[in-house]
């Protein structure tokens, strides 16, 4: 298998889908694979289920896979292709609070704006406020 150009993995909302489109203007898009199929925060996805059968199976299929690719970007695990050499591995990381801001924006996530930690009690892990907060 020939040496990749870039192997790029990025989280939701993080200007992956900017990369990508660059990547692929400049590669044409025959030589990209975007791999969107792993669902890294989904916890029954392949790889939540099985961590360790998942990237061995998933390197028994890359070879042909990736037979004429130059690039490889997505949402994916990078134990997928930790055996597939490339010139160049890259990641884009983002702020968690903003990243998690613009997601609430949209109704996927709310901000508490309140300490979940009763602070007046000598007993700080209690936690009892969090249970039934709305946010």
């Amino acid at each position: 298998m020939p040496t990749l150009k870039l192997i790029f993995a990025h989280t939701p909302k993080s200007g992956g889908t900017s990369i990508r489109a660059a990547v692929t203007e400049f590669f044409s898009g025959d030589f990209v694979l975007a791999d969107y199929g792993d669902r890294p925060n989904d916890p029954i996805s392949p790889m939540n289920i099985d961590p360790y059968g998942f990237p061995s199976r998933c390197r028994q299929q890359n070879a042909a896979i990736l037979a004429n690719k130059a690039v490889i970007v997505g949402h994916f695990w990078i134990a997928k292709y930790e055996r597939v050499a490339a010139d160049v591995r890259a990641t884009i990381l983002r702020d968690p609070i903003t990243r998690l801001s613009l997601n609430s924006s949209s109704g996927l996530y709310k901000i508490r704006t309140t300490p979940c930690v009763n602070t007046s009690s000598p007993t700080v892990s209690r936690l009892s406020n969090c249970q039934n907060s709305t946010g």
